[in-house]
């Protein structure tokens, strides 16, 4: 009896941690949060992209998960949309006209339709591990017009067709109770 009433509470146990476990999974990161989590929203035309995969100078073993495709843009800012204070340094701001060099990551996988999803672009159709070529890198990015949200060093990427959305984005964003929600807009 004494063996049965353990292994009851050990099951007991084992559900209720499985059942906590799930209700405490993280939530996937919306738009709206990649969107707002950068210092700036603005646009650029992008003049030139250079592919910094690690893998193109060290072996394969030697390179992170997060150093797989990192792209670096040359981008001149055509408008500031949105600003978050607290998180922007007056000794690098950025404005119209200025030229900046940030990094970003192309999206590799076998299953993207489209150059840009609703999370960010471009979207590249390959295998998960392939090295995007310079080829497809230039025209995915240079001569592009693009919605980034960040700063100088580090950006997220959307098409064009985002610059409604981060408004509105931006006007919600603001109405809410939290200090950080997301960028004042300009």
């Amino acid at each position: 009896m004494r063996n049965s009433v353990r292994g009851l509470a050990k099951s007991v146990g084992l559900f209720a941690l499985i059942v906590s476990s799930a209700a405490q999974a993280l939530q996937p990161v919306t738009k709206e949060q990649l969107l707002c989590s950068g210092a700036y929203i603005f646009t650029g035309r992008v003049l030139s992209a250079v592919n910094k995969d690690c893998r193109l100078t060290k072996s394969a073993a030697e390179c992170s998960s997060a150093q797989k495709n990192n792209i670096e843009l040359e981008v001149v800012i055509t408008g500031i949309l949105g600003l978050r204070p607290e998180l922007a340094s007056p000794a690098i701001a950025l404005r119209v006209g200025q030229t900046i060099r940030p990094m970003t990551l192309a999206q590799v996988s076998p299953y993207y339709k489209e150059a840009y999803d609703e999370r960010s672009g471009p979207d590249f159709n390959a295998p998960y591990d392939a090295i995007v070529p310079e080829e497809r890198v230039n025209s995915a990015y240079v001569g592009q017009e693009l919605l980034f949200s960040g700063g100088p060093s580090v950006v997220r990427t959307w098409s064009l067709d985002g610059v409604r959305w981060a408004k509105e984005t931006m006007t919600s964003g603001t109405r809410m109770s939290e200090r950080s929600s997301c960028h004042t807009p300009l």
